[in-house]
């Protein structure tokens, strides 16, 4: 997979965790009306979960998430990395990019020590993982 590739991934995962920190709680009750009905953004979502297509997300009010071991990686994201990858090495990497992408999205815009912190841990993942994605 190239470069190219594992950057729209990793896109994905971070759209995908800020569609489900706004709210995904959808009022009305699926009645079943049929397929016909046009599906919502947080019902199309719900069935990709189901189908294991995208990973269960935390759906609380924290972008954050619950994060219960400390290791910077939200615990649903935790938990889809070791699905997906089954090398000690490419867990590894692929959390150091979640850990990497986690500050990005949690960092104090305000403090530019915080920022070039954030920034510094991109160059730590492991460039070998980019051309190693299932």
């Amino acid at each position: 997979m190239t470069q190219y590739s594992w950057i729209k991934y990793l896109t994905g995962i971070v759209t995908i965790l800020a569609i489900t920190a706004c709210g995904g709680k959808s009022n009305s009750t699926d009645s079943g009306a049929g397929a016909n009905t046009p599906s919502t953004p947080a019902s199309s979502i719900a069935g990709l979960e189901r189908t294991g297509a995208i990973p269960k997300l935390d759906r609380s009010d924290s972008l954050a998430g619950p994060d219960a071991n400390n290791d910077g990686v939200r615990d649903d994201i935790d938990a889809y990395i070791k699905q997906v990858f089954q090398d000690t090495q490419q867990q590894a990497a692929a959390m150091q990019s979640a850990k990497a992408l986690q500050g990005a999205i949690l960092v104090d815009i305000t403090d530019p020590e915080s920022i070039r912190v954030v920034s510094r841990s991109f160059f730590k993942i492991d460039p070998l993982f980019v051309f190693q994605i299932p």
